[in-house]
């Protein structure tokens, strides 16, 4: 009978506990720190600017899929096949061809189907559209290149 009695208190006590850890959890969220927020749309208001982070804590890391605009402008993005392009209008999003590189404005800006170009500088293999193998390097180095293949300047 004791037995019964001590096993009948023990869970009237657990069945207290847990009922009243449940009725502490802070649901208000009062226990963040200023500038946290769940839930929170990351749509820019009325300003037209959301900062992400601050300038002493930054996010660890980012992943994307697409593209990233500056000005409504693509600065940075990587399409198909080890494709990479960084600058205002560098490369081309309907490219076909692989493993090309392009960085600066409007480099590489109108590669369709060439492979393996890579273009640093200021409208850098601009034309280049179907050359492969090419390596440009300055401000228009290569601009009228359109098919021409193994190529340095």
């Amino acid at each position: 009978m004791k037995t019964k009695i001590y096993l009948g208190l023990t869970l009237i006590f657990i069945v207290s506990t847990f009922s009243k850890s449940i009725s502490q959890a802070n649901t208000s969220l009062s226990n963040l720190v200023s500038n946290t927020a769940v839930n929170h749309s990351l749509v820019p208001g009325s300003t037209g600017s959301v900062n992400l982070g601050l300038t002493t804590i930054g996010w660890k890391n980012l992943y994307l899929t697409g593209v990233i605009y500056k000005n409504g402008v693509p600065v940075f993005y990587t399409p198909l096949d080890s494709n990479t392009f960084v600058g205002l209008n560098a490369g081309s999003t309907g490219v076909t061809g692989k493993n090309n590189t392009a960085t600066g404005y409007q480099a590489l800006r109108n590669i369709t189907s060439g492979n393996n170009n890579t273009a640093t500088g200021y409208l850098s293999l601009y034309n280049n559209s179907t050359g492969a193998r090419n390596v440009s390097i300055g401000d228009n180095a290569m601009y009228s290149n359109i098919s021409g293949n193994y190529n340095t300047a």
